[in-house]
C-alpha cells in the first residue's frame, strides 16, 4: 500500500501515555502563565471538569496521530506544537478574571477564492461563486496578519474550491508564522500528489476533504459532478502519503442519515486512513435557503449516540475520532460561533460562523 501508516488513531497504551503529557503540558503552561501552582492546578481542574461536561465521564478513547503530532479535536491545534501552546493560553485568559487575551478567536475559516468546479446541493457561498476575486494576496495577508498577531491558533483555509488559487494558498502560507495551525478545506479536485508535497512544504498540518456519502453516484448527485467521488479517493490517498493528516467531513441529510449509512461511511474513513471524522448537519442557509432540511428528532439522537459510540466504546478504537458540532451545540448551546470561531467570507466580510450570513 501506498499509505502512510504514520498517520492512524492510538492505541490503549499510547492513549494513556499522551493524555497524560497533555496534562502535564497543560500545568506546566498554567503554572508560567499564573505563575501560581494552586491556581493553575485549580485552572488544570476546570479543564477537565469541562471536557467531561462536553463528553462525559469516559477519558478520550484515541487521538489522531500525524507525523508525530496528536489531535483531540479538528477544531483545537494538534499536540505538542505552538499552536496547541497558544491555544491553550488563549483558553487559560478565559479563566483569568483580569486576563486581557480573553476574546482572542482561536479558530478562523478563512476563504481565499469565489472559484469552484463544482455545483454543490448545500453551497452556503452559492451566491458569490465563480465571480471576480475581491481580495488579491495582498490583501489576505493582511488580514491574516492581523489576526494571527492577536492570538489566532488555527487556519482553516476555505473557498469555493481553494485548490483553484493553489499558487496564492502555499505563498500565504510559506510567508506567515507558523504560530498557527493550518488546515485546507477542499473539495479534492485537482489534489494530486505533487499538489498534496506542496502544501505539506509550506507548512499545512492537515486537508479537510469533504466526503458525502459512500456510494460514488449518490456523493456526485450531492456535488454536482460525476468526477467528484474520484477525486475525493485519489485526494484523500495523495494526502496520506505527503504526511499531512486527513479529515472527512460529511454533510448528513435525512436521506444519508440511517445506521447503515454511518457504518459504512465509517468503514470507508477507516479504509482511507482518516484520523478525523466531522459530522455536519444541513442548514437553511446558502443554497438551501427557504428550504426544509433539518433532521428528524430520531435522526438526531442517531448521529448522536453514533458519535459517543465511536469516540468512547473499545470496540470501535480502530476508527477515526468522530466529531459532531451538533451535539454541543444541543447540549450548551453555540459556544464557538463569534467568540473563539469567525468566519470570512470570499469577500473579505467576517461572520460568527458560515451559517450565519448576517457580516459583523
Amino acid at each position: 500500500s501506498a499509505l502512510n501508516k504514520s498517520i492512524q488513531v492510538t492505541g490503549l497504551w499510547e492513549t494513556t501515555f499522551i493524555k497524560f503529557c497533555l496534562r502535564l503540558s497543560t500545568l506546566w503552561v498554567a503554572i508560567s502563565y499564573f505563575r501560581s501552582f494552586r491556581k493553575a492546578v485549580r485552572a488544570l481542574r476546570h479543564l477537565v471538569s469541562y471536557r467531561k461536561s462536553l463528553q462525559g465521564d469516559k477519558g478520550p478513547l484515541k487521538y489522531a496521530k500525524a507525523h508525530g503530532k496528536y489531535h483531540l479535536s479538528l477544531n483545537m491545534p494538534a499536540w505538542p506544537s505552538k499552536a496547541w501552546f497558544a491555544f491553550l493560553r488563549n483558553e487559560l485568559s478565559r479563566l483569568d478574571p483580569m486576563g486581557t487575551a480573553n476574546t482572542h478567536i482561536q479558530t478562523m475559516v478563512f476563504t481565499v477564492t469565489k472559484q469552484c468546479s463544482l455545483s454543490c446541493e448545500h453551497c452556503f457561498e452559492w451566491e458569490n461563486l465563480n465571480q471576480p476575486e475581491s481580495l488579491s494576496l495582498n490583501d489576505l495577508k493582511h488580514v491574516l496578519d492581523k489576526f494571527q498577531k492577536n492570538g489566532l491558533s488555527q487556519v482553516q483555509i476555505s473557498g469555493g474550491e481553494p485548490l483553484r488559487r493553489i499558487d496564492d494558498v502555499l505563498q500565504l502560507v510559506e510567508d506567515s508564522p507558523k504560530t498557527s495551525e493550518f488546515w485546507l478545506l477542499s473539495s479534492g479536485v485537482g489534489l494530486t500528489l505533487s499538489v498534496a508535497k506542496g502544501l505539506k512544504k509550506a507548512g499545512f498540518n492537515g486537508v479537510n476533504l469533504s466526503l458525502d456519502h459512500w456510494i460514488e453516484a449518490q456523493h456526485n448527485q450531492f456535488r454536482g459532478n460525476d468526477e467528484s467521488y474520484n477525486w475525493v479517493m485519489k485526494a484523500a490517498r495523495n494526502v496520506v502519503q505527503a504526511d499531512l493528516q486527513l479529515c472527512l467531513s460529511l454533510c448528513a441529510t435525512r436521506e444519508f442519515t440511517t445506521l447503515e449509512n454511518l457504518w459504512r461511511y465509517a468503514e470507508l474513513s477507516r479504509e482511507l486512513n482518516a484520523g478525523i471524522v466531522q459530522i455536519l448537519e444541513p442548514r437553511a442557509s446558502g443554497r438551501y435557503a427557504n428550504t426544509d432540511v433539518e433532521l428528524t428528532g430520531v435522526q438526531v439522537e442517531m448521529l448522536r449516540d453514533f458519535y459517543l459510540s465511536m469516540n468512547t466504546e473499545r470496540v470501535n478504537r480502530s476508527y477515526p475520532l468522530f466529531q459532531y458540532p451538533g451535539y454541543h451545540q444541543r447540549k450548551y448551546g453555540c459556544f464557538g460561533a463569534g467568540l473563539r470561531f469567525l468566519y470570512m467570507d470570499p469577500c473579505g466580510n467576517l461572520h460568527a460562523c458560515p451559517f450565519c450570513r448576517n457580516p459583523m
